[in-house]
């Protein structure tokens, strides 16, 4: 009895030790810090930098909105054609290749609506090459070590609100936004001009007059925040701060209606990027289901006391005593 009583102790304390091992290492992910200037622009993220909460209003308000973890050549499938607008927010931690920008650029041009939302959106995607009218996007101010995303005044002091500059389908029912003084301006140069400024190339058939401009939706007297223009049978919307989309900003003013307004122009499925955030797929769908969760932690715990049990039972507790001798003599005597 007393052994049993060790073995039942020994376990309950191996299981608690687990325990608090699981919820030690999840609340220690859950109170990360966010910073400015290394941000966390997932929809999984419900820190100040990510964009949970817009991801969760639109799902809650009944848009189609997913999660997309799968390379951008998957818009090309079947599935991926189901996708009407296909968001990035923010840098990306994960480059974009240039088979995937080519991918996404074929999805585009067949009629899809590719959404950047992001400081620096000129950068890495060179759609804006694609069009003959050049833009030019510049930041104003760089985020410090020290700023809190979470603190309104320190991402937002000094900064006037903006104003539509014209009635569009963007800016229905927006009186301001107002973006973090972080936020990058941009500026839009007619092919003339572009041309002139390219002195060691020859003159571009493309760069003509009939090119449909660039549409500026938000703008100062800086440059526009809020633009977008045609590429093929698609479009391209660029919004330069992804603070008018985060868990810290939307909130403020008209953000959130402005946010609601690019992303639902159109029907059908929105698609927002996570591969490119480090959320791609995984291999198998249980374990994909569970991923950020301690189920996965807590089910290998399990099976480890399992294989403790079954590693026990099979072990002789005690000294080793002799097998009990059983006197083989027949008992039937024999008549005299």
């Amino acid at each position: 009895m007393r052994q049993r009583l060790t073995i039942i102790l020994t376990f309950a304390v191996i299981i608690g030790l687990l325990a608090l091992v699981s919820s030690i290492r999840y609340v220690k992910k859950e109170k990360q810090q966010d910073f400015e200037i290394a941000p966390n622009r997932s929809t999984y993220h419900s820190g100040p930098t990510g964009v949970r909460a817009f991801f969760d209003f639109l799902h809650e308000s009944g848009y189609k909105v997913i999660r997309w973890r799968d390379q951008p050549q998957k818009l090309l499938t079947d599935t991926g054609r189901e996708i009407k607008t296909f968001v990035v927010v923010g840098q990306t931690r994960v480059r974009f290749t240039d088979s995937e920008r080519e991918a996404l650029t074929k999805w585009i041009a067949a009629g899809g609506c590719y959404v950047v939302i992001d400081r620096n959106p000129l950068n890495e995607d060179k759609e804006k090459d694609k069009t003959s009218w050049d833009i030019i996007s510049r930041q104003l101010d760089f985020p410090a070590f020290d700023v809190n995303p979470a603190n309104v005044q320190q991402m937002t002091g000094e900064v006037v609100a903006l104003q539509p500059v014209q009635p569009t389908v963007f800016t229905h029912n927006i009186q301001s936004v107002l973006p973090s003084r972080f936020a990058s301006r941009m500026n839009i140069v007619p092919p003339e001009e572009a041309q002139q400024e390219d002195d060691d190339s020859a003159p571009s058939t493309e760069m003509t007059t009939d090119s449909p401009a660039p549409v500026v939706h938000i703008a100062d007297d800086k440059g526009a925040l809020l633009i977008d223009y045609t590429y093929g049978s698609g479009s391209i919307v660029i919004l330069s701060d992804p603070y008018i989309v985060s868990n810290g900003g939307i909130k403020l003013n008209d953000n959130l209606q402005l946010a609601v307004n690019i992303l639902t122009t159109r029907d059908g499925l929105i698609a927002f990027d996570e591969y490119h955030q480090g959320k791609g797929a995984i291999p198998s769908s249980f374990a994909g289901y569970f991923s950020g969760t301690p189920v996965l932690l807590i089910a290998g715990q399990v099976g480890l006391i399992v294989l403790l049990v079954l590693w026990t039972k099979g072990k002789r507790f005690g000294r080793p005593l002799p097998l009990a001798r059983v006197d083989r003599r027949s008992l039937v005597r024999v008549a005299a």
